[in-house]
């Protein structure tokens, strides 16, 4: 819960904070699943269960055994309908924890103090894109299935459904959970958060869509590192 971590012990360099459940299982899932970064991105990963509550978690964590070794600290969060506004709202909160340097714009990495951790902010599914997770994985969907996406589409246009006066992060929403549905026999009302579990899990990390990400965050830990 946030707000507890002074009762764990952090015990790598690098801490990972994502919004909510999906995003902590997405990057375990990914870290463990591509080899360079399991060799260099070892990472405590948290989940902040919301993104008004990054900022308890960043004083969480900053009460919590093992903080004084944490060398960089990276924020992930949807982009939300307007990445600029989502950015300077998660920036908001960096200052209202105390302590941390804010950084000018994603990715940018804000330099340690004396006391805090370098820390940067990824929005997904990328800092210039409004939406979400869900957008990657509905192309990662798309990439194994094709065919799918008209089908969606058509659905999503049928009637008096027009998702297209959505905010563009919800969109995501229904075409991923769509896509579940028509797709995973198994279990088709599966949630994102697990939809990257074992066994046979419905999204592949390992995808091309998911390169960017992955870059990004061998990019930040290398460079937290030095």
């Amino acid at each position: 819960m946030p707000g507890e971590y002074k009762n764990i012990e952090i015990n790598e360099e690098v801490v990972l904070i994502g919004e909510g459940l999906a995003d902590e299982n997405f990057f375990k899932k990914l870290i463990a699943r591509r080899p360079v970064l399991t060799e260099s991105c070892g990472a405590n990963i948290l989940n902040a269960e919301g993104v008004t509550k990054i900022a308890t978690t960043l004083k969480g964590i900053s009460r919590a055994k093992g903080f004084r070794n944490v060398k960089g600290v990276l924020i992930a969060a949807d982009s939300g309908s307007d990445p600029t506004k989502t950015f300077d709202d998660i920036c908001k909160q960096i200052k209202s924890a105390t302590g941390y340097n804010i950084p000018a714009k994603p990715l940018e990495i804000a330099p340690k103090t004396d006391d805090y951790p370098a820390v940067a902010v990824m929005l997904l599914p990328d800092e210039n894109t409004p939406g979400g997770l869900e957008a990657l994985c509905v192309e990662e969907i798309i990439q194994k299935y094709p065919w799918v996406e008209d089908c969606v589409e058509t659905f999503l246009s049928c009637g008096e459904i027009d998702i297209t006066t959505w905010p563009v992060e919800k969109q995501g929403k229904a075409r991923f959970h769509s896509m579940v549905a028509a797709l995973n026999r198994d279990d088709p009302s599966r949630s994102l958060s697990k939809s990257f579990k074992d066994p046979n899990p419905i999204i592949d990390v390992s995808a091309s869509c998911f390169d960017k990400v992955a870059e990004q965050l061998k990019d930040f830990c290398c460079a937290v590192r030095k």
